[in-house]
């Protein structure tokens, strides 16, 4: 992800580069390490160079997410918790 977001001409928004992360993530067959997988690139959007309005709507994915698979609580929380404040 950082390298697609330093990358001269690549202009992915954010619902596009969590598009890519739930994609790469579904190569875990395990609930758990593909919780794991998704809650790490979600923690790397949230805690990246992220502007208020794409901190609201990765906070509304996170809920969604969390709303279809309750795993995700766990392993998206600091993300959640990142995205609240910077909503703010």
């Amino acid at each position: 992800m950082r390298v697609t977001k330093r990358r001269t001409g690549m202009m992915l928004s954010t619902d596009q580069i969590l598009g890519l992360g739930l994609l790469a993530s579904a190569a875990h067959a395990d609930i758990a390490d593909w919780s794991k997988a998704v809650g790490s690139w979600i923690d790397e959007l949230a805690f990246g160079d992220i502007e208020k309005a794409d901190a609201v709507t990765l906070y509304s994915h996170i809920h969604e997410l969390g709303r279809i698979e309750t795993n995700l609580w766990v392993t998206c929380s600091r993300a959640e918790a990142t995205c609240a404040a910077l909503a703010a």
